[in-house]
């Protein structure tokens, strides 16, 4: 049990640690948050296709690195 709590405390430092590297600001990850949930069609029509995709993936590769964080820990000591 008290290994799994330094887990989750490591975890939540590394997404924070994370999030700052691809992100820098909360406006930033805002922005990308609304571009995800903006259709690609609409963001075409107002020229911001090419910030759309950047946005979406960024926030991909964010999440991405964090699940695969969770998943080689589960893997390397849990199994």
């Amino acid at each position: 049990m008290g290994l799994l709590l330094v887990f989750i405390v490591v975890d939540v430092l590394a997404f924070w640690g994370l999030w700052y590297v691809m992100f820098k600001d909360w406006d930033d990850f805002t922005d990308s948050i609304r571009y995800i949930l903006t259709p690609d069609i609409v963001s075409l029509f107002r020229g911001e296709a090419v910030e759309d995709f950047w946005a979406e993936m960024k926030a991909g590769i964010w999440v991405l690195l964090c699940l695969s964080l969770v998943v080689s820990e589960y893997f390397l000591f849990f199994r």
